[in-house]
This record gives C-alpha cells, structure tokens and sequence, in this order.
C-alpha cells in the first residue's frame, strides 16, 4: 500500500483513549484541539457499528441510531468522511495505487455551508427517519430543521428563508451600531452577545419563565460568581437586550435560543419527541452549544446510557463564554432526575456519567504549554467557580520559551521596527506565521502600518486556527483593562532570592471581574501557537504579566531568529485552511502568494459577498450601495462559474443568483431578479429559477424551465401557481405581459410572494 496516501485504517491508540473507548456508559471527554477526542468518538461509533453488521449476520436486529452533531458543518462533513473511510479501510488494501490516489484528490473550492443540497436527502421530518439513515452526521442546525419538520414550521432547506437565525456576525453589522450609543459605551460586543444568549436566553433557569428568558429581576440576582463576565453591569446589559428584543421582533429574526425555546415547549414534557428517538448522541465542540441546546439534545436519545459529550472549554475564550462542563453536568444531572421521575417504573437507570481528561497536548511544546498554564492558574486562583478545575495540562515534548519584546523604557515607535529587518526592508512572513491583534481596528492599524506582510487575524478570526508561530501584537496595550487592575495579578508572583515581594493590589471581585476575561482571551492567543510565541506589548499594562512570567523563567527577553520562508504547496494548503474556516481576504493573499490566481478570486467573490451583507441598509444612499455590493459580488460568482465544473460550478452559480436576488430585493430591481433566475437555472435549482421568472414575468422563459425539468420544480408551483395545464404552453413571439394567464399570475404573486426582505 502506498505510504504517503492518507488511506484510514484502525491505528493504536493511547491507553487514554481506549479507556475512553471502551467505556459502556455515557461520558464527558475534555481536551485541546489535537488531544484524541475526534478519534475517541470515531472508534467508538465504529466499533458500534462493527458489531452490529457482525450480530446482523445471524439475528434479526434493528440497526443503532447513532448521531454525531456539531455546530460546524465542515467538521459534520469531515468526521462523515473520517467515518466512512474506517468503514472502507479493510476494502482499501484490495484497490490499486492509481484508485488509492484518486481518492486523495480534494473537492472543489467553495463554502460547505452554501452546498443547499447537503443532507438533501434526508427526510424533511425527524418522525420520517429510518434506521438506513444511520449513523448520522448533522449540524446542530440541521437538525433543528429536521424537528421543525414535525412541528410544520421548518425553515425551507433548499428554499429561500425570510428568517435568518441571528448569528454573531449579524448581531455585530445589523444590531450593535443601532443601539444607543449610551449603553453600548465600554462594553464589548461578543461578550454582550455571549450573555444575551448563553445567559438570558439560554440558560437553564429560561425554561421556567413564560416569555422564554429572564426577566430583569432574575436577571439581576443571577449567581455573579459563574456568570461574572458582566456581572457589574447587568442593567444596562439588560436595556441592551430589550433594545435587541424589540429589534429582532421588528426585523422578523430569531435566534437560536428562541428555536430551541419553541421546540422544546412543542415537545414538552420530555419524551413527547416524534418518531423514534436515537440509541447513542456523540456531540462534539459541546462548549459551543447553550444549556438548553444540550437539553433539547439529551431529550433526543432514548438511551441514558449512550451519550458523549466532548469540548475544549478553552475555545468559549475567544467570544467572552462562561461555559463550563460542570454547569453542563449539572444541568443534565437534574434533566435524568426529572426524566426517571416522569417514567416511574419503566425507566432506565442511568449510570454515574465519567469525565475523562485528555491532557497530553499533541501539538503545542512544553514552552508555550507552561506560560499558558501560568494563566489558567491566575483564573482558578481568584475567580474558581468560572472554570472547569482540570488536571495541568502536560505537553509531548518541550520547546522554547515565549518570546517577550517590550518593556516600560523602549519607545513604541519599535513596533515597526520589530516587523522589519536589520536593513529597514519589511520581513515576509510565511503560511505558518500568524500576526494575532484583538480586533478589527488594531488590524486595519496594522495593516496600514506594515502593508501586505503575512496573515494577521483578530482574535475572534482566529477560533478554531494554529499556526507554528505566532506574535501576539499589543494584546495588553488595547486592553479595555487598566494598569492598576492588571496588577493583581502580581499577587501570584514569587519574591526573588533575597528580595522583597512586590506590593500587589488586595484581590477584589467585582473591582477585577474585567481582568478575568482579559486572562481568557490571553489564553486563547497563546494556544494558537504551536513552536514559537513572540509577544510584542510596549504597554505599561504588560508590565505585571511580563514580571509574573519572568519570575517563573517562562519567558525570554530576546530577539528571534530569522522567519522560516514559505513555498508555494505550503501557501496553497494554509489558503485552503483559512478558506475552509471563512476567512476569505486572508485566504486570498495565501493564494496570490501561491500563484493560485483562480483559488484567489473565489476567495474574493466570498469575500465580496460577506462586505455586502454588512453594509446596513438604512437609507437610499446605503440601500444603493448594498445592492451595488451584492451585485459585485453575483457578478465575481458568475467569472469563478466560468472556470469551474461540476458540483462547483453549481455552487458558484447559486452564490451569484443569491447575491442578484438580494440585490433585487433592494428596490424590487427586476433585472437583478432576471440576472438571478437565470443563475438559478445554471445552478440547475429550479424552483427558485421559475418563482423569479414568474415575479419579472418572464413567462415563456419560467413555461420552458417547468416543461423540461417538471420533477425538479415544486409541484405546487407547477401546477398550481400557473393554472395550466400539460397542453397549454406560451405562444411564441408573445410579449410575457400578454400571456392569458398573466394577469392570474400577477395576483398570486402579490398574495404569496413577500419577498426576502421585507423587513425592517
């Protein structure tokens, strides 16, 4: 067998893992990105599988229905593959070299999350699952769709929706600069957004109000030692949620606590959910769901015994989350009391769930390990109830200190400097460098200072990428956090040999709640790194931190040494990397710098098309410019349509007819609504090609479309919407407007077609 195909075949696997493996009962599993938990669960969900196909053999038995769910989509897609090529792995040593490498080659490029036909063919209704659809990879979002088939208000899968569920990217372009700029002051957005729905909305403690969420009152006196993060301003975070209430209910928008709020009260009590629930869940990134998400989830599966729930707490940091596992633990704990009590008699038992820890860090080296676990210590030590006490996490093999470049004496203008060479020309940095900087503003700073020098990623970016080097720029120095209360943390700081211990501020809770999500955010930043951490900080705010490092030879006061260069293979891959996690512009610049021009202008129509959907669209002059936008963006579609083929080639077409419907529906342009229905049709979408043939009355054009391809158009539109029946077709020379069915035509779609954004 070829050694350098990536053919997936069981390998061994730590004594850690296979007692995660091999548990019975449910389990919860914590660990960084590369400790073993995606491998857990695929061995897990394969062994399962094994020997039900073995037993299948001579007895008659139902196949489990085992349900891995994230809220990713990519990595849905990428564990299904993962899976299936355990499956196939046996199969695998009977192909050839030649069929071995054609299964390497990679898929087109484009955004998963805009494939409308993924899980096409599931059912529309969970109720409607049978046991071939299993195992099952879903987004926590698919499956939600899936449940509101049977409630008969499910969002249209390969439809068009009117409802978008409120991300953070929505909240922060169409809701933050809308609100008063009073209650807004000093407060940080992702950490607002995390409390509105972590908190408010999504807590256990909502479910037992009417409304769906906390009032005021509930709000207030909320613990303040689990959910501190904003613990000092909770009235005006509240005046903030209420401002957001009335704007969701204007816009027609809901968010995803109020979808999981609906679905749990339609199939309240427990056990009301249709059809036949699951034998085994496996939810993987289990930080990034609400408490009443993972309520909704364990309500799903008739087993109590066959759950896994794996996370890395680490990740909430990066967007102001106070999850923990043990709130997690908690929640569910109470969910089995409430279940075995509603059962009686006939309920299963549960056994004690285990927490497992995989603590052995595969990827960053011992340096970087220490000086992110010297953080985690400051958090444990004076805010211990907001986050999960686990065991110090140990890496493989040890490395080079972190790199400190600053101090109190130096002149911030070697910020430039630091970024240059010895001979002033500016450094190059490579696809596994990574200029981290906290938020949109430092970049656009950044960027204008030093020009295109490699990938520089705010924080938020960042989520879910690593890179073997990183420089952490002017962390401390853009920190909403002042000198004085960063200066607590010296309290930790041992006394040098012979010398006093330096004055420390006493330790207060509500006067230093800011400092603990500063120290969240810090520890997300160094776990980027995988072998080197530069931290560039001329602050006086980075001044405690630098000395309590110091002070446990975890740092360096350095210079580095020279930037590795990249070759082209290497930026074509981190181009595929940073495309895959949806940061197109720095995508772009991998590809350029690869010579991938085709790769480089897919990522800039995605690009173009994420710029059009922040542009607020009040007012005329803005309204242009949003429709503008989209229709720069439709058109970039269309060029990157003209070199594609196949599946991709259909993406790109309906990424261009979704841009011209937006911009259609910015002033009822029916041009771009035409320009839209013909990228429908190329896109071979049907449906939505003859609904906008229809609205700009292109009869003979949506008649064709209906006549050659009537079993891919919504019946109901074929037959019903037009009144015609298979005999009557347009007359050809015919203006569309004159057709006799015309003015039927028009009524209807005054009375059934609102539009995409008729809000406001």
């Amino acid at each position: 067998m070829p050694r350098n195909l990536d053919v997936a075949h069981v390998f061994d696997v730590s004594s850690r893992e296979k007692e995660i493996i091999e548990h019975p009962n449910s389990c919860y599993v914590i660990g960084r990105n590369g400790a073993g938990k995606m491998t857990t669960i695929l061995f897990k969900m394969l062994g399962i599988e094994r020997t039900y196909a073995q037993q299948s053999e001579s007895l008659s038995i139902a196949r489990p229905r085992q349900v891995f769910v994230t809220q990713s989509r990519a990595l849905a897609t990428r564990f299904e593959e993962a899976f299936s090529k355990l499956m196939a792995s046996i199969a695998a040593t009977k192909k050839s070299k030649e069929e071995l490498a054609e299964q390497q080659k990679l898929g087109g490029l484009y955004n998963v999350n805009d494939d409308v036909t993924w899980k096409a063919g599931l059912p529309k209704k969970f109720s409607l699952l049978q046991d071939e659809h299993f195992p099952l990879f879903l987004t926590f979002d698919r499956l939600c769709q899936l449940l509101e088939g049977d409630l008969g208000s499910a969002v249209g899968v390969t439809g068009k929706s009117t409802s978008p569920v409120i991300t953070y990217n929505i909240f922060l372009e169409q809701y933050w600069p809308h609100f008063p700029k009073p209650l807004t002051k000093n407060l940080n957005p992702a950490l607002v957004f995390s409390e509105v729905l972590g908190v408010i909305e999504g807590s256990e403690e909502s479910l037992s109000h009417q409304a769906g969420y906390l009032d005021l009152k509930a709000y207030t006196s909320f613990s303040s030692r689990t959910q501190h993060v904003l613990a000092n301003q909770r009235k005006q975070v509240y005046l903030l949620f209420q401002a957001y209430i009335k704007r969701k209910r204007l816009r027609g928008e809901f968010d995803t606590a109020e979808r999981t709020h609906r679905i749990l009260k339609a199939f309240d009590p427990p056990g009301g959910v249709p059809g036949t629930k699951i034998d085994y869940l496996y939810v993987d990134e289990a930080q990034d769901n609400l408490l009443i998400d993972a309520i909704l989830l364990r309500s799903l599966c008739r087993n109590p015994n066959g759950l896994f729930w794996a996370g890395d707490p680490a990740q909430t940091f990066a967007i102001g989350s106070s999850f923990r596992f043990d709130e997690l633990k908690a929640v569910l704990y109470r969910f089995e009391q409430r279940r075995e009590q509603l059962e009686g008699k006939k309920a299963i038992s549960q056994s004690e769930p285990r927490t497992f820890q995989l603590s052995v860090n595969y990827r960053s080296h011992g340096g970087i390990v220490r000086c992110a676990t010297a953080v985690i210590e400051l958090i444990t030590h004076f805010w211990p109830d907001t986050i999960d006490r686990l065991a110090p996490e140990q890496a493989l093999v040890d490395g080079p200190k972190p790199v400190f470049y600053g101090s109190s004496e130096t002149n911030k203008a070697d910020y430039k400097q630091f970024l240059s060479k010895d001979s002033g020309e500016r450094i190059e940095f490579g696809v596994q460098q990574c200029i981290l900087v906290r938020d949109e503003a430092a970049k656009a700073e950044l960027a204008n200072q030093v020009g295109d020098i490699g990938l520089i990623l705010t924080l938020y970016e960042s989520k879910g990428l690593e890179f073997d080097d990183v420089w952490l720029y002017r962390f401390f120095e853009d920190s909403t956090v002042d000198f004085k209360q960063w200066r607590v943390v010296l309290n930790l700081m041992k006394a040098p040999p012979g010398r006093a211990k330096e004055h420390a501020p006493r330790f207060d809770e509500e006067r230093h709640a800011g400092v603990c999500s500063e120290l969240k955010f810090l520890y997300f930043a160094i776990t980027r790194a995988r072998k080197n951490l530069w931290i560039v900080d001329y602050s006086d705010k980075a001044i405690p931190m630098r000395k309590l490092w110091d002070s446990k030879g975890y740092i360096d006061c350095i210079t580095g040494g020279e930037i590795p260069q990249s070759n082209d293979e290497e930026w074509t891959t981190t181009g595929h990397t940073l495309f895959t996690n949806r940061r197109y512009l720095p995508a772009m610049q991998a590809f350029k710098r690869a010579q991938k021009h085709r790769e480089a202008d897919i990522s800039y129509a995605h690009h173009l098309r994420d710029t059009a959907r922040s542009i607020q669209s009040f007012g005329k002059e803005i309204t242009t410019a949003k429709r503008n936008a989209f229709c720069s963006a439709a058109e970039a579609f269309l060029r990157c349509a003209q070199c594609a083929k196949d599946k991709e080639q259909r993406m790109f077409f309906h990424n261009a007819a979704d841009c011209f419907e937006n911009a259609g529906s910015y002033g009822e342009n029916m041009e771009d609504y035409a320009k839209a229905a013909r990228a429908y049709e190329g896109a071979k979408e049907y449906t939505p090609a003859v609904r906008l043939y229809r609205k700009t009355e292109m009869f003979d054009d949506a008649v064709r479309v209906i006549q050659g391809n009537r079993q891919e158009v919504d019946e109901g539109l074929a037959n019903v919407r037009f009144g015609y029946r298979n005999n009557t077709t347009l007359v050809r020379g015919q203006r569309p407007g004159q057709h006799p069915h015309a003015p039927e035509l028009g009524r209807h779609q005054e009375a059934t077609d609102p539009g995409p954004h008729q809000k406001l």
